[in-house]
């Protein structure tokens, strides 16, 4: 096994230990036995624990964000479906890696609340990079949908905070409450509310 998949190897056990335990409980031992290697092992990719929850959740949104750019870039699909996909892959992430968005979601509360950034390294800064890395992605495709006249010219600025407020409320629902949802239907209504307008 090569360098990067032993480090990878590394970071989804630590997305199984993280989210079972929460950061503070989480030890490297822990991380080791799970991948099935010494804990010196995790010592040559990782200085520390903070340095390993960190960039495991690096690594969820640097893969996520990989596939919401594809979306982004493909000319052969229409902005309402650009958007619906992005929709839709925003909520099996969410889904698949529920646990451990709850764990980051909580640690970055409380680092917040307590202004303890020792915790988590900086974990009241983890999401804003990815968050903007987003929200640059869908204003382009927006801007596209409206030179290309498939949506109507309004401020993109406001139509991407308003379409990011609303993924992140269908978002808190696959995290937080136990609801057994069709994913692919979820995303279709939602987007589809949204093109149609609630006007009669």
């Amino acid at each position: 096994m090569n360098k990067k998949s032993k480090k990878e190897q590394i970071m989804q056990s630590a997305i199984q230990i993280f989210s079972q335990k929460g950061f503070a409980a989480s030890k490297i031992k822990d991380i080791a036995d799970r991948a099935g290697i010494g804990k010196g092992t995790v010592y040559e990719y990782f200085d520390s624990k903070e340095e390993l929850f960190y960039e495991t959740i690096s690594y969820i949104t640097d893969c996520f964000a990989k596939s919401f750019n594809d979306l982004a870039l493909a000319d052969s699909l229409s902005i309402r479906e650009k958007v619906k996909e992005m929709t839709y892959h925003t909520l099996v992430m969410m889904k698949k890696n529920k646990e451990m968005v709850s764990v980051i979601i909580n640690e970055i509360s409380v680092t917040l609340m307590t202004g303890d950034t020792g915790r988590t390294g900086d974990a009241g800064n983890i999401g804003i990079p990815f968050y903007r890395r987003i929200s640059d992605l869908l204003y382009n495709a927006l801007v596209e949908g409206m030179s290309r006249k498939e949506i109507r010219e309004v401020d993109p600025a406001l139509l991407t905070e308003m379409l990011l407020s609303y993924l992140h409320f269908l978002a808190f629902r696959i995290v937080c409450m136990e609801e057994n949802l069709d994913l692919k239907i979820l995303s279709e209504n939602a987007i589809d509310i949204l093109w149609k307008g609630i006007q009669c």
